[in-house]
């Protein structure tokens, strides 16, 4: 039940985030398996860290009750009874110190700009609904979750195998992390009516839902647009334009939201992006074997 608590369906897009740094690293010939393992497990303890604080902080600030979308779609933690308030901030904790002791030896094995990026992604997590910015609460989620799953995620897990830092990584990894802000957006959106009741001031209330919708479909085209630039100027490897097979999906995606906002907007996103970032690995992993 535990485990259960962490939304362990959302690692995935972690996973990815993960394994396309490191599969960039891969295509240069640069590889350490162990390196690539210790690297995911730290970074999907740290997200297991940040959904459970964030249920605690949520649940503190009485930003979830009953009434919740999360509550509806998911078991929550605390209001279902599973666990108290101060259960849940253990756990989390736990998860962020296991996550800790990895990136200290990660550190030791690459140098301190892996501590760096540790530390930036730690406070982001934290600070999503929690002390000390709550950002989450001022409409700068879809921003953070960009830079998180996007280049901090991809260029650190780069930087773990090859010590080096590479400005086409960060390029490569905007893609995925629209896609992620996507997702996040989607979540928004699906929740405007009741996030303006309880007074957190998402995207989509602060421009208004036509605004939040034209952002939307910008968030789930421009990863194509950007994946085609970036193959064309040769970026990315040029199997990458294969990721235009998900386009059909993206384009239903919109037509969908353009009806009415489903009740599993985020979950019908997140998809796409998975689906969208297979592709994008199994295009560095044919590079990598039939380089063009």
């Amino acid at each position: 039940m535990w485990f259960l608590v962490t939304r362990p369906w959302s690692f995935l897009m972690t996973i990815i985030s993960i394994t396309l740094g490191t599969l960039l690293a891969y295509c240069e010939g640069i590889f350490d398996g162990v390196l690539y393992v210790l690297t995911l497990i730290g970074t999907v303890l740290a997200h297991a860290g940040a959904n459970v604080i964030n249920d605690y902080y949520d649940t503190k600030y009485k930003v979830d009750t009953v009434d919740a979308p999360t509550a509806k779609y998911r078991m929550h933690p605390v209001l279902s009874g599973f666990t108290s308030l101060f259960k849940l901030e253990i756990f989390g904790s736990t998860m962020f110190v296991a996550a800790f002791i990895i990136g200290v030896y990660l550190t030791l094995v690459r140098g301190p700009f892996i501590l760096l990026l540790a530390i930036l992604g730690a406070i982001l997590a934290i600070s999503y609904s929690g002390i000390p910015f709550k950002y989450k609460y001022k409409a700068l989620g879809e921003p953070a979750v960009f830079l998180i799953w996007g280049p901090l995620m991809v260029l650190g897990s780069y930087y773990v195998q090859t010590g080096n830092i590479s400005w086409k990584v960060i390029a490569a990894s905007i893609p995925l992390g629209l896609l992620v802000s996507a997702v996040l957006l989607a979540n928004n959106i699906r929740d405007m009516d009741y996030d303006r009741k309880v007074g957190t001031k998402t995207l989509p209330i602060v421009v208004g839902r036509s605004l939040a919708f034209k952002t939307y479909v910008t968030l789930i085209i421009a990863p194509y647009v950007v994946t085609l630039i970036l193959s064309m100027f040769k970026m990315i490897p040029l199997w990458s334009i294969a990721t235009i097979i998900t386009l059909p999906k993206a384009i239903n995606l919109i037509k969908t939201f353009k009806t009415k906002v489903p009740e599993n907007a985020d979950a019908l996103t997140s998809s796409l992006m998975l689906t969208f970032g297979i592709v994008f690995l199994l295009s560095l992993l044919v590079e990598s074997f039939y380089p063009i």
